[in-house]
């Protein structure tokens, strides 16, 4: 049920991811595989701009992995926080969860994760235009990017640098603005392409494509009746 709720969710196909993840959440058998199935609920919830929802979602799952003492597991959560004041527009609270999710991603030596939180702290830093603080942060994310093979990642520093450049005000070129359209496709995500297109990309004065909204569809094989039924004998 997880795994078809996260095929659902890539393919669009949100309400239907969610009776899977619910399913999948009425038959897990610990508190590790409830965390997860929240967390893909809350996702859903994003892609559905129902904020509130996953809001509400995240906030019990960050208590729970606090108590349970996850670090890796409340990093996640923390940086999904962010990412929704992000969504939200509240600058600070991305930046205080944002902080977090780098620490505790330190704390456990979680390279990918000290990565994705890394680029994250230093597009809020640049975002409230804190260069200092953008500086001190700028060269060990940068050393752990382009040493990790992740293309996504990689286009999303290309555009916090030239992002930087244009603080510090550089030149930012026309060949600058052509780099930065194709490492806009190549971003990992049609939320973070959003996030980009909203906080970076009309401060370089760098045309880019929204991505198109996610229209409402069902999954109409007859035997999803029976996930949406959720009634497995075990």
């Amino acid at each position: 049920m997880s795994a078809l709720g996260i095929w659902l969710r890539h393919a669009e196909y949100l309400d239907d991811a969610q009776y899977s993840f619910k399913c999948a959440y009425k038959y897990a058998q610990n508190d590790r595989q409830r965390l997860t199935l929240t967390n893909s609920i809350a996702l859903v919830a994003r892609s559905q701009d129902d904020f509130a929802k996953a809001r509400a979602l995240y906030l019990d799952s960050h208590k729970i992995t606090t108590q349970l003492q996850l670090p890796n597991v409340t990093a996640l959560i923390e940086s999904n926080l962010g990412y929704l004041a992000l969504d939200e527009g509240n600058i600070p609270e991305a930046e205080r969860y944002f902080r977090s999710a780098l620490s505790n991603n330190q704390n456990i030596d979680k390279r990918a994760g000290q990565i994705s939180t890394g680029l994250n702290l230093l597009m809020v830093f640049l975002i409230q235009e804190q260069q200092i603080n953008f500086e001190r942060l700028y060269s060990p994310t940068a050393t752990l990017t382009h040493a990790f093979p992740n293309e996504a990642k990689q286009a999303l520093l290309l555009w916090l640098e030239i992002g930087y450049k244009n603080l510090t005000g550089g030149f930012i070129s026309q060949k600058d603005k052509q780099q930065l359209q194709t490492a806009y496709e190549q971003l990992e995500s049609d939320k973070m392409k959003q996030l980009v297109a909203r906080y970076l990309a009309n401060k370089l004065d760098v045309a880019v494509t929204l991505p198109a909204s996610i229209v409402a569809k069902d999954f109409t094989s007859p035997w999803f009746e029976l996930v949406k039924q959720c009634d497995w004998k075990r």
